[in-house]
């Protein structure tokens, strides 16, 4: 096994996965999909399809991106993310005071749902836009100008104010019972990792 893929790890089929990258945990690989740059695909995470990960790109927890999606530069996914095109992400950055760059992905929110629900990740922060937008403070505490802290505000209620744009587009598209299905075999997916 090449060094860059480890522990439980899966790569099979038509993939490429060169360069820098780490594919690592219990994630797979798979079809034509292409992991290239330093990215790093890990956890239960399940990149397939046609799907690109590429440069610093970061693909974890139970992350599904497949069909056309492509996830790259210094973007997070993470959770439950559900990415089949290039529409089901959107980064920004560098973005505040601590120039991050900032992702909001399209998310599976459970078998109670009927649409897509989206999920925010800045650096070691994650949650939801209405949850980005109260943790937006006045850094002037760490040091950082007011100036610094008023550039950093405007920055994310921007990518805040673009991001309820895509949200919409996800929100408009229904959970079909093909989606559900395809969510509730993710813990067999696990069950054959371990096995």
């Amino acid at each position: 096994m090449p060094d860059n893929i480890s522990g439980g790890a899966r790569v099979y089929g038509g993939t490429r996965v060169y360069g820098g990258t780490r594919v690592y945990g219990g994630a797979w690989v798979y079809g034509n999909a292409w992991i290239s740059g330093d990215a790093r695909v890990y956890g239960g995470a399940r990149v397939y399809g046609n799907a690109w990960v590429s440069g610093d790109a970061r693909v974890y927890g139970d992350a599904r991106v497949y069909g056309g999606a492509r996830v790259y530069g210094g973007a997070r996914v993470s959770g439950n993310a559900d990415l089949s095109a290039p529409r089901h992400i959107l980064t920004m950055g560098p973005v505040g005071s601590e120039h991050r760059t900032v992702t909001i992905h399209r998310h599976y929110d459970g078998p109670d749902s009927t649409t897509w629900g989206s999920h925010v990740v800045a650096g070691c922060w994650s949650g939801t836009l209405d949850e980005l937008g109260a943790h937006i403070h006045d850094d002037t505490a760490h040091g950082w100008s007011s100036a610094d802290v008023a550039r950093a505000r405007v920055d994310y209620e921007m990518f805040i104010e673009v991001a309820r744009v895509r949200v919409a587009e996800w929100e408009a598209e229904p959970l079909t019972a093909e989606d559900h299905e395809r969510w509730a075999t993710k813990a067999d997916d696990a069950e054959a990792v371990t096995a």
